[in-house]
């Protein structure tokens, strides 16, 4: 919960956030410059990529998923549908 937690006021946080974006740019620039990517944002792909594995964890905390099974073993075929819409075939 967001307010409970003062993430401005966190430096390590802040630097826990630029490390995560910096090691993902880096990341993606690489399989960009590979020619492995449908797309060559590689900025729409970095908040693409976030968005899907933070709301993926965010939904398994609050408990939005199915009851049955683990969450890894939910979560995992839709992060390769994800990955499969990122790269080329």
């Amino acid at each position: 919960n967001r307010d409970l937690i003062d993430y401005a006021g966190s430096s390590t946080l802040m630097g826990i956030n630029a490390q995560t974006h910096a090691l993902l740019h880096g990341l993606f620039s690489e399989a960009g410059a590979a020619g492995l990517l449908r797309s060559d944002d590689i900025d729409a792909q970095v908040l693409l990529a976030r968005g899907a594995v933070y709301g993926l964890a965010r939904m398994a905390a609050d408990g939005h998923l199915p009851p049955t099974g683990d969450p890894l073993s939910q979560v995992e075929p839709a992060l390769a549908l994800f990955m499969a819409g990122v790269f080329r075939d």
